[in-house]
C-alpha cells in the first residue's frame, strides 16, 4: 500500500469516528431510550391516574351536595274545624320542597282531654273544648297548627210540662157564658233549636170516674222557636156550653220539630208597659224592632204571657201585629186578652214575670 493510500483511509477513519463521536453527543444508547421511554410513561400514567382520582373525587362531592335537600316549610290543608264529640277528622300535612331527604313529621295535641291526634294526623274529637293541633318537622323543625273546637253531640230533647185546665165563666146583664182555658208548658232540655209546631187537646169529663172525650180543642197560639233552656207555653182559650160538675182532664198532642237551622233572634222587644182597657180588661203596649237583615220581614203576631209572683199561669194578652217591618224598623203593638173575655180582674201589681213572643222571639222579664 502506498502512502497516498494509507493516508487516505486515515482520513477516512478519523471522518468515521468524527462523526461517530457527533451523534453519540445527541442520542443515547437503545437500552437508555427504552427506559427513559418506561418512566416517561410511567410518569403520564400516574398523572392521569392523579387526574381521574381528583376529577371522581370531585365529582362524588357534587354527587353527594346534589343529594342533600333539606326541608324549607311545612302547611295543613285545614287551620280549623268544628267537631262534634265523637267525631274523627283527617288532618294532612305537606312539606317543602316535595323532595326533601328527610320528610318525617311529627303530630301533638296541646289538649288532649278536648281532641286527640295519632301520628298519621287523624284528629278525634273528645270532649267538649279547645284544642291546637301542631304537626312539625323533623329536618328543621318548622310547624304548622290547626284549631280544633270540639261541641257536644247534637241532642233534641224537650219536657212538656203539667197542663192547667180552668173553666172561666163570663156574666153579663143579658147570658153566662163558660170558657175553657187550657196551659201546657214545654221545656227545650237538648242543645239545638226547637219549634213548637202544632198542638191539640181532648178533652174529657170525669163524671161518675168514665172518662168521655168532650171535644178537641187547637191551639190558639204556638211560640214557635225555643233556645236551649228556655220554655215555651201552649195556650188555649174556647168556649165551652156544658156544665162544669167535678172538673175536666186533658190529653195534649203536641209536634215538636228540630229547628236547629232556625233564627230565633229576628225582633227586639222594648217599652213594655201594662194599662186597663175598658172593654179587654188588662193590656200590653210595647214595641217590637226588626233586628235582623231581612227586608219586608212580617211580624205575624204578638204575645205577652203572664204569671203571679209565684210563678203561676194568669193569662195571654195577644195581638196581631203591624205589617212588615224593614231592617231596624220599630213599630208598636197593643195586646189584650184572648178573645176579650176575663174581666179587668188582673192588675198590673199582680204579674211577677211575663214572657214576650213574637215570630219566633223570646224575652223573659222578672220585676
Amino acid at each position: 500500500m502506498n502512502k497516498f493510500a494509507i493516508t487516505l483511509s486515515l482520513a477516512s477513519l478519523s471522518l468515521l469516528l468524527g462523526s461517530c463521536s457527533f451523534t453519540n453527543k445527541t442520542s443515547s444508547t437503545p437500552s437508555e431510550s427504552k427506559t427513559s421511554s418506561i418512566v416517561e410513561s410511567s410518569s403520564k400514567e400516574e398523572s392521569s391516574k392523579e387526574q381521574s382520582s381528583k376529577t371522581s373525587s370531585s365529582s362524588e362531592e357534587k354527587s353527594s351536595e346534589r343529594k342533600t335537600i333539606n326541608v324549607t316549610g311545612v302547611s295543613l290543608t285545614t287551620t280549623s274545624a268544628t267537631l262534634e264529640e265523637g267525631k274523627t277528622k283527617q288532618l294532612y300535612a305537606t312539606v317543602s320542597p316535595y323532595n326533601a331527604d328527610n320528610r318525617k313529621i311529627s303530630w301533638t295535641s296541646s289538649n288532649k282531654s278536648a281532641a286527640t291526634v295519632t301520628n298519621d294526623g287523624l284528629v278525634t274529637a273528645v270532649k267538649k273544648g279547645e284544642a291546637v293541633i301542631t304537626v312539625k318537622t323533623e329536618d328543621g323543625g318548622f310547624t304548622a297548627s290547626c284549631t280544633i273546637k270540639v261541641v257536644e253531640q247534637e241532642k233534641f230533647s224537650y219536657a212538656i210540662g203539667d197542663t192547667t185546665v180552668e173553666i172561666i165563666t163570663k156574666k153579663t146583664t143579658y147570658s153566662s157564658s163558660n170558657y175553657i182555658r187550657i196551659f201546657t208548658p214545654v221545656t227545650n232540655n237538648g242543645n239545638v233549636n226547637i219549634y213548637l209546631s202544632s198542638c191539640s187537646y181532648d178533652v174529657y169529663s170525669s163524671t161518675d170516674a168514665v172518662v168521655t172525650s168532650i171535644s178537641t180543642y187547637s191551639v190558639d197560639r204556638t211560640p214557635g222557636i225555643l233556645m236551649p233552656g228556655e220554655t215555651g207555653y201552649y195556650t188555649v182559650f174556647k168556649t165551652y156550653e156544658e156544665e162544669v160538675k167535678e172538673g175536666l182532664k186533658v190529653e195534649p198532642h203536641i209536634t215538636i220539630k228540630n229547628a236547629k237551622n232556625y233564627d230565633a233572634n229576628r225582633y227586639d222587644v222594648s217599652n213594655v208597659s201594662f194599662f186597663v182597657d175598658d172593654m179587654f180588661g188588662l193590656s200590653a203596649r210595647g214595641k217590637m224592632t226588626n233586628n235582623t237583615k231581612e227586608k219586608g220581614s212580617t211580624l205575624d203576631s204578638v204575645d205577652v204571657v203572664l204569671f203571679d209572683k209565684a210563678g203561676k199561669y194568669l193569662d195571654t194578652l195577644s195581638t196581631l201585629a203591624p205589617a212588615s217591618l224593614e231592617p231596624g224598623e220599630s213599630a208598636v203593638f197593643e195586646a189584650n186578652s184572648l178573645y176579650a173575655t176575663r174581666d179587668a180582674n188582673i192588675v198590673e201589681s199582680n204579674i211577677g214575670k211575663y214572657v214576650v213572643y213574637a215570630y219566633f222571639y223570646e224575652i223573659v222579664i222578672t220585676l
